[in-house]
């Protein structure tokens, strides 16, 4: 849980987006991938996963 925490608050700058793009995720299941930042940060925490 600390690694994931980290991940997500190391830019702060983008923590906000971060959270929202989540929410989004949460809410909606699925979103159009376009690489960003904040997409990579959360495949890499492990919140989300890429699919096809």
């Amino acid at each position: 849980m600390k690694t994931i925490k980290d991940r997500i608050f190391f830019l702060e700058d983008s923590s906000g987006k971060l959270l929202k793009l989540h929410k989004t995720i949460l809410h909606q299941g699925k979103i159009t991938i376009d690489n960003s930042q904040e997409q990579q940060q959360l495949i890499l925490s492990g919140l989300v996963i890429r699919k096809g």
